[in-house]
């Protein structure tokens, strides 16, 4: 191999190289890059704090149940109750937009199930109360 040789292969290495930190520029300038580390962690406490969602909502819930004999229970299991809901609702959405920002596709489709997944908790959810306070007609509790 002459020296020229070297010089043209070198060339073509280097022109490789700088063809690949151009596209990596730009897959970062379009959010498909790698996440940031403030994102991915960000991303894992909305993901924590929605899986932990049902748990806070069933202590809130038992709670609110032990709070008729001890009324310094009820503002706890008021807490809990808001970070439940909060944590079903806001959770999906914030990390919807979090994703949907950084252009990352896996966060994206993690956080479009887990909204998928608390809007039909929350549909049954409403579904039962509908029907937890109807009552059989001419039932004397029922009647104003």
């Amino acid at each position: 191999m002459s020296t020229d040789d070297a010089t043209e292969s070198t060339g073509s290495t280097e022109s490789a190289e700088s063809a690949e930190s151009a596209e990596s520029a730009d897959d970062a300038a379009n959010g498909s890059g790698p996440p940031s580390a403030a994102a991915t962690r960000l991303s894992s406490v909305l993901t924590v704090w929605w899986a932990t969602s049902p748990v806070a909502f069933i202590l809130s819930a038992r709670l609110t149940v032990w709070s008729h004999d001890h009324g310094f229970l009820w503002g706890p299991a008021t807490v809990l109750a808001w970070v439940a809901l909060t944590g079903a609702v806001a959770a999906p959405v914030a990390g919807l937009v979090l994703a949907h920002a950084g252009g990352h596709r896996r966060a994206r489709r993690r956080f479009a199930v887990m909204s998928a997944v608390s809007l039909v908790v929350c549909f049954l959810v409403l579904l039962f109360f509908q029907f937890a306070v109807e009552c059989r007609p001419g039932e004397p509790s029922c009647s104003p």
